[in-house]
């Protein structure tokens, strides 16, 4: 019959609606069905799967607009489509905001510009790519590229540049700190961190080629901690606008989720995921991101963002708290109308230091040095570069070494504990420390100050005491009393 020829020819090249997903449920047993759910409605799967296919034809958009040899005129990239039914729908999915063309048998057309705007508008994050080539950062918001490097112009403009950050960097001088010297530092390490960031990538093809399997952690995700009115947010918009040139926005509490940034960092960005105000123990599937982000998830031929987060909670769970590095904001700004008109005068000048650090950053990059442990090595001895070139003092405030080691905030709070707010007392059974907390101090509180000793120090819990077990390394940890009392003296018996 008639009608079933052409019913047989309307079917030829169709498949089941939402069969994909159908399949896809079906292979996935004891896997969690909303979040599989989930991802497949955003054009992505679980986490393993998704890599192979879309983070390759990601790959090859972003490789085309920075290869070498590509006249400007090129404006379409033809995209080959994986062969298997599956995988060709899970991309095309994921291609229809950009509306793709057909050229061909598995290929799609797809406009450049179409693509650059795609990524801001879909992840809210603008796509940024490091070429090793043209050394060169090319960061993309609109329709196109601009470079986000440059050769440092004269030395009295650089010397004039860096002299607005310190001006921001001081404003702390306008707040209320314990130490502002401490606060300044800090404040210029979570600079220097941000600055990093696009480069992180690069970092961990290093790490991964001096040690290979045998250490799979990445950069530490930078976590800045503090309590409100403490410039968090203030500081996320001037670096922000320092590294960009125009005013942009961190991510929100709602967009830290592990499906937003798997599809995020799908993009090939190299443009940092930052998240302010968050709680990274609270947020549902996190736990996940942390210990697979760099070590599961990451491919060496592929970019993955980094990651920073802002937070008012100090509380990091164990499989957190060896993965980021924590920076303490200790600092109460007053909102009063000089600060304000100082903020806003420090904001509308224009400012290229980034530019000039990414410029001898990359440089630096080509001579293949090896990862150090402190993230942050190469972009300190840029950043001196820049000083040295400007013929500037550098600041007392800059962190020569890495903030933890100069100002641990886990060991000022133990320290205010025994030798401040005296809420716990420390006795020696000859081998080990028995550190016992007040009976007012809840279970929770007990539980953070563990959190706060490093892994060098091992220890365990009974009850309300802490049971230090290597004494020699915690005393060398926490220093010295800061009076010479009574506990001084019981410190010294213990053999400090």
């Amino acid at each position: 019959m008639q009608f079933v020829k052409d019913y047989e020819l309307h079917l030829h090249g169709c498949s089941l609606f939402m069969g994909d997903l159908k399949e896809l449920l079906e292979n996935s047993e004891g896997r969690d069905r909303k979040q599989i759910i989930e991802a497949w409605l955003r054009g992505t799967t679980t986490k393993d799967e998704q890599d192979v296919e879309i983070r390759g034809i990601f790959h090859e958009l972003t490789a085309s607009l920075i290869e070498p040899g590509v006249a400007a005129e090129e404006k379409v990239t033809i995209l080959h489509l994986p062969d298997t039914e599956l995988a060709r729908k899970r991309v095309e999915r994921q291609l229809v905001p950009m509306r793709p063309v057909s050229a061909g048998q598995n290929q799609l057309q797809v406009n450049r510009s179409v693509f650059i705007r795609y990524v801001y508008e879909t992840h809210r994050v603008p796509l940024l790519l490091v070429s090793m080539e043209k050394k060169e950062l090319l960061l993309g918001v609109d329709a196109s590229l601009t470079s986000l490097t440059e050769a440092p112009p004269d030395p009295a403009t650089v010397s004039d540049d860096l002299e607005l950050i310190e001006s921001y960097i001081n404003s702390v001088d306008l707040a209320e700190s314990a130490d502002p010297l401490s606060a300044k530092t800090s404040m210029f390490e979570a600079l220097l961190y941000l600055f990093f960031t696009p480069f992180a990538n690069e970092y961990m093809r290093a790490k991964r080629a001096r040690y290979g399997l045998i250490d799979t952690r990445g950069p530490r995700f930078l976590f800045i901690y503090g309590p409100s009115q403490n410039g968090k947010t203030t500081f996320l918009r001037f670096v922000l606008k320092l590294m960009t040139g125009q005013v942009m926005e961190a991510l929100s509490r709602q967009d830290f989720t592990k499906t937003r940034i798997a599809s995020a960092a799908l993009t090939g960005t190299a443009f940092p995921l930052i998240f302010d105000d968050i709680d990274p123990s609270a947020a549902r599937g996190i736990e996940d991101v942390f210990k697979s982000y760099w070590e599961r998830w990451w491919r060496g031929e592929y970019v993955s963002p980094q990651l920073v987060i802002t937070s008012n909670t100090p509380r990091l769970k164990e499989w957190a708290k060896s993965r980021v590095k924590r920076i303490d904001f200790d600092i109460h700004f007053i909102s009063t109308e000089v600060s304000r008109e100082r903020l806003n005068k420090l904001f509308k000048q224009d400012n290229l230091v980034f530019k000039w650090f990414s410029y001898l950053y990359l440089d630096a990059l080509t001579t293949g040095e090896p990862a150090s442990d402190d993230e942050l090595f190469l972009a300190r001895r840029v950043m001196r570069q820049l000083y040295d070139y400007a013929v500037r003092p550098i600041p007392a405030f800059y962190p020569n070494e890495p903030i933890e080691k100069t100002y641990d905030p886990g060991r000022k709070d133990w320290q205010d504990l025994l030798y401040g707010i005296r809420k716990a007392t420390v006795e020696d059974d000859g081998k080990r420390k028995l550190i016992t907390f007040a009976k007012d101090m809840q279970s929770w509180e007990v539980r953070d100050y563990q959190s706060y000793l490093p892994q060098t120090v091992k220890h365990l819990r009974k009850g309300n005491t802490v049971i230090i077990e290597n004494p020699k390394e915690f005393d060398k940890w926490l220093g010295q009393p800061p009076n010479r009392g009574l506990l001084s003296r019981l410190f010294k018996r213990t053999g400090q």
